[in-house]
C-alpha cells in the first residue's frame, strides 16, 4: 500500500517536470529577411557572421529559425567566404 502511494507520487512529480521543461527554444530573429538585406552574399561578412558561433561552427535551423532553403544559401555563403579567407574555418577562443 505504502510502496503504491510513493509510486504515485513519484510519477505526479515526473509528469509535473514534464509539463515545466518547455523544451528548446528557436531564436525568432531571421536577418535574411530585414531590411537591407535582399540575398545572402558570401562578401557580406557582418550578416553571415550572425550564423557563426564564436569557436565557427555553422549554427542549426534549430537555432537560426530558417527554413532549409535559407539554412543552404547561408551554409553555401559561409563556405565561400571561409576559402576566400573572409571568415576563419575555426576561432580558438581564449578563456
Amino acid at each position: 500500500m505504502i510502496k503504491r502511494e510513493r509510486e504515485r507520487e513519484r510519477n505526479r512529480d515526473r509528469d509535473r517536470d514534464r509539463e515545466r521543461s518547455t523544451g528548446f527554444q528557436k531564436r525568432k530573429w531571421t536577418p535574411v529577411f530585414e531590411p537591407g538585406v535582399k540575398e545572402i552574399d558570401f562578401k557580406d561578412v557582418k550578416v553571415i557572421a550572425r550564423f557563426i558561433t564564436e569557436r565557427g561552427r555553422i549554427l542549426p535551423r534549430k537555432i537560426t529559425g530558417l527554413n532549409a532553403q535559407q539554412q543552404k544559401k547561408v551554409t553555401k555563403a559561409i563556405k565561400r567566404a571561409r576559402q576566400m579567407s573572409l571568415l576563419p574555418f575555426i576561432s580558438y577562443g581564449h578563456n
